[in-house]
């Protein structure tokens, strides 16, 4: 019992559950129930409390009241229905228990194992991105080393208090692993905001396999500036089947809201406009434009200073890398 009561039968630990039923029905009387009266604790109740209903001969009905104000611990409802001529019914009593208010600490991080429990604290962890009292957050579990059947997986989460909650179990099934024919092709398109698509961009795999690790870039030279995209990324295999497609958003800016163009001794320093969905971005080098290009290095930045001294005239151009 928490912050409301509901009149019904059974009481649980948030609510308390009880059923009225009233009747005044001839040939007794001849007058609709119009209201019920209740009062709190005090054994010589006042009634002062009315909760209103549709009026009726006969009212079965379930409602909610409010015990926000009531002290935390064994607590008495006295309430009775009240005619449309004023005439109070036979009061009913009810005992309910209303719990201590807890704080309620975010939920921060969870710890999972596969059929043995090895100790609360001693398991495989993995933390919420935002931590909350009401996480909803997916998770990957390998079970690439298992052999083929059936499992139990065991979590239980921690909040910031570092308190742990009780142990769920799930039954998990480790199905054979399929023969993955080799990717040949990547694929990546883009599609603006207005749902038009680009030209496909293809990078042939050298060396085909069902696992592949592959540094490609997609020319950025058909999107325009400040638009909106959603780059569409998705392999061939050596059998011509299509996979599912990898979509991340990008925002194409190129031109810096606030550029660096500056040289500090000999050394030349220059700016770009972050990307939306990069992860980092690669610095190239050439001689002349369409030249042969060299790798400067890396950044996670959108500027990067020239390590070499610029007593020579080089062009440079940035690729926004994602995973």
């Amino acid at each position: 019992m928490k912050n409301a009561l509901m009149i019904g039968a059974v009481f649980l630990v948030a609510w308390g559950i009880c059923s009225i039923y009233a009747d005044t029905s001839p040939p007794t009387r001849n007058a609709d129930i119009a209201c019920f009266q209740y009062h709190w604790n005090d054994y010589n109740p006042a009634y002062s409390l009315v909760y209103p209903v549709t009026p009726g001969a006969s009212i079965d009905e379930d409602f909610i009241i409010s015990v926000s104000t009531l002290p935390p611990g064994p607590n008495i409802l006295h309430i009775r229905a009240v005619s449309s001529d004023g005439i109070p019914g036979i009061p009913f009593h009810k005992w309910f228990y209303k719990s201590e208010e807890e704080e309620m600490f975010p939920v921060s991080s969870l710890e999972y194992w596969i059929d043995d429990d090895p100790g609360v604290g001693n398991a495989t962890t993995a933390s919420f991105n935002h931590p909350s009292t009401d996480v909803q957050q997916p998770f990957l579990v390998s079970i690439f080393d298992y052999s083929v059947g059936l499992y139990q997986l065991g979590f239980r989460v921690k909040n910031t208090n570092d308190e742990w909650s009780q142990t769920f179990y799930r039954r998990i099934y480790r199905p054979p692993v399929p023969l993955l024919p080799d990717v040949v092709n990547i694929t990546g398109y883009f599609v603006d905001q207005d749902g038009n698509a680009t030209d496909s961009y293809d990078i042939s795999v050298i060396d085909p396999d069902s696992l592949i690790i592959v540094a490609g870039e997609f020319p950025l030279t058909d999107l325009s500036e400040g638009n909106n995209y959603k780059l569409h990324v998705y392999v061939t295999s050596s059998e011509d089947i299509k996979s599912q497609e990898y979509i991340t958003p990008l925002t194409v800016n190129w031109t810096p809201s606030e550029p660096i163009s500056e040289i500090d001794g000999l050394h030349f320093t220059f700016s770009w406009g972050a990307v939306i969905g990069a992860d980092y971005y690669e610095v190239y080098g050439l001689d002349e434009p369409g030249g042969v290009s060299v790798l400067l290095g890396t950044t996670t930045e959108t500027h990067w200073t020239d390590p070499e001294p610029t007593s020579f005239k080089r062009f440079y151009y940035v690729v926004a890398v994602c995973s």
